[in-house]
């Protein structure tokens, strides 16, 4: 009997010990969250961060020659007008299973897809201001080699890169990665869509029994207004620039681009969903009831569309730069912080003379008194999860 006592109680001192191990296993002190960054946001009206998205199909490289031949007006407006830019291209190919990673133009498997950063000349993701021959390192990227290999190679699958175009999901891919920290707080994020197709080749048009061929969410406008400013923060403002197949400016171009030297493998669609990203107020998609600007009010600026079949694409590039220049000029009273700080690890690193700058009593917000003028900036730090 005295042995039996002793057995139940060992039995119970061991399920005591299982217990505490579980609770220990499972508290908060255990698994806590990651270390707090720190985030340094310099606050500049002057901050530009530029992402081309290039469909880099067959049939492009024309389109792709003629921006390269305007984008030495677009950079000398920047350098005159003082943007501290930076500049990425992704391409419009997308993985998916009907559309597997593959190695093109003589780069690693997938290099081209899904968002990633196509590398320049000099070997790195994005140009800036500090960067070597700008003109000559942007356009060797923007004509794409496997665009002109698929179009040399009679449009043969295993030489082309996925003619299922998708801009937007790709440029949520971009966002999401953050490739090298290429978007910088208070920011303004300006996407340049040039491609003949619209997403998915006809978006909501595509054939009702083709499920594989229907727009996603992240294909949608509105899932690229959110992940701005949820994966990056509130401190940015943002714009979308198209050249598309336009029906509007343009009522010829969709048959200008279709079957382009009789070739039967060139098709074009107009570019509704691009369209509509540039627009603000526009009706949403996904919520016929809210504009587009209800996503991020008072933080989407208008963006421009011109059309694909222009001679060159010097005057759609004019009217972005307007857009931005317009946005750098701004007098800034109030700037968002990309998350709330946490306690006690708010800082002002620096602050123009003669200027106020305080964290707002919400803990969300700084405000400047009197507000910066487009030439002054200021420093903040601070730690959040994020």
């Amino acid at each position: 009997m005295k042995q039996g006592k002793q057995e139940k109680s060992y039995i119970i001192r061991v399920l005591a010990l299982l217990a505490l191990i579980l609770q220990l296993g499972c508290s908060d002190t255990e698994f806590s969250q990651k270390p707090p960054n720190k985030i340094v946001q310099d606050i500049s009206s002057s901050k530009v961060d530029i992402v081309f998205v290039v469909d880099n199909s067959g049939s492009m490289y024309v389109e792709q020659v003629k921006m390269a031949n305007s984008f030495p007006q677009l950079l000398q407006g920047m350098q005159l007008s003082n943007l501290d830019f930076r500049i990425a291209i992704i391409t419009t190919d997308v993985t998916s299973t009907l559309n597997p990673k593959k190695a093109l133009a003589g780069l690693p498997m997938g290099a081209l897809q899904d968002g990633q950063f196509i590398k320049f000349p000099d070997g790195k993701s994005f140009l800036d201001n500090t960067s070597s021959d700008i003109q000559n390192q942007f356009r060797s990227t923007i004509q794409r080699k496997e665009t002109l290999d698929c179009e040399g190679g009679k449009f043969a699958i295993d030489k082309c890169p996925s003619s299922d175009e998708r801009g937007i999901y790709s440029a949520n891919l971009a966002v999401k990665r953050n490739q090298d920290n290429f978007f910088r707080p208070g920011s303004h994020i300006a996407f340049v869509f040039l491609t003949d197709e619209d997403v998915r080749g006809n978006a909501l048009k595509n054939p009702a029994n083709r499920p594989e061929l229907q727009p996603q969410y992240g294909d949608y406008p509105e899932s690229l207004i959110t992940s701005v400013f949820k994966d990056l923060g509130a401190s940015h403002t943002m714009s979308s620039h198209s050249i598309i197949v336009e029906d509007v400016v343009d009522p010829n171009c969709l048959q200008k681009q279709l079957y382009q030297n009789n070739n039967e493998y060139i098709l074009a669609q107009i570019g509704t969903f691009y369209r509509s990203l540039s627009d603000r107020n526009r009706l949403s998609r996904l919520n016929p009831s809210v504009t587009l600007d209800s996503y991020a009010p008072g933080k989407l600026l208008f963006g421009t569309v011109g059309s694909i079949c222009a001679q060159d694409y010097t005057a759609q590039l004019g009217s972005m730069l307007n857009v931005l220049v317009q946005d750098a000029n701004r007098f800034v009273a109030k700037t968002d912080l990309n998350c709330a700080p946490l306690k006690d690890t708010f800082k002002i690193e620096s602050c123009p003379n003669g200027t106020i700058c305080s964290l707002d009593s919400g803990e969300k917000s700084v405000s400047f008194f009197p507000p910066l003028s487009p030439d002054q900036s200021a420093s903040l730090s601070y730690y959040c999860y994020k």
